[in-house]
């Protein structure tokens, strides 16, 4: 029972470690994020101010290709490597259809942005404050700008988007754990509106 407990020990030890030593570097794209100012970038500010990144240059090359390439939606990768990290701690396979589906959420997420981007102020808003050319990077402005809009119109190739953001939303999580999850945000509004009387009973009390 001993050594049967103290190979237990070891085991959940190392998985521990382990763990540690694959979360902490799948934050890296979120701190490079976070942490990333545009007027570090010599291609955007000349001359390049000082880096305040805390990923250094690799982190501001991360961010500012990242934006190129995704746009706004490169704020979903930090999420998707920290769901990388867990599968491989988990011992599943990282190459699957899961990590495709994942791409397609991505892509599809891309391509609203663009459009949201020539629409909604606040979309535009954002772009400018970090300084990117596109909402949704050069694949939301190569498959939407210049194929899917001509084509089909904003309202079609939104309404496309959306299908593929859902079907690879599913595809990818299982309709379970979203039904679940979407009944806890019914179940925390309900609770948030049940802790605040209503202003009619409020007027009645006094």
């Amino acid at each position: 029972m001993t050594d049967t407990s103290s190979a237990n020990a070891d085991l959940n030890a190392r998985r521990g470690i382990l763990a540690w030593m694959t979360i902490l570097p799948a934050l890296f794209p979120l701190v490079a994020l976070l942490t990333y100012d545009w007027r570090a970038i010599s291609a955007l500010n000349t001359p390049p101010e000082p880096s305040t990144n805390w990923i250094g240059a690799l982190g501001d090359f991360f961010s500012y290709y990242g934006y190129a390439t995704f746009g706004l939606a490169v704020w979903i990768v930090p999420l998707l490597c920290v769901i990388a990290a867990v599968r491989f701690i988990r011992g599943a396979r990282l190459l699957s259809r899961r990590g495709l589906w994942a791409l397609a959420f991505l892509v599809s997420v891309s391509c609203l942005l663009q459009i949201l981007g020539a629409h909604a102020g606040t979309v535009a808003n954002v772009v400018r404050h970090f300084n990117i050319q596109n909402a949704g990077g050069w694949i939301g402005y190569l498959l939407m700008t210049r194929c899917l809009s001509p084509l089909i119109a904003d309202f079609g190739a939104a309404i496309l988007m959306l299908t593929l953001m859902t079907v690879s939303l599913v595809a990818g999580i299982g309709f379970r754990p979203i039904a679940d999850a979407v009944h806890a945000v019914f179940r925390w509004a309900a609770a948030g509106r049940d802790a605040f009387p209503s202003s009619a009973t409020a007027n009645d009390g006094m």
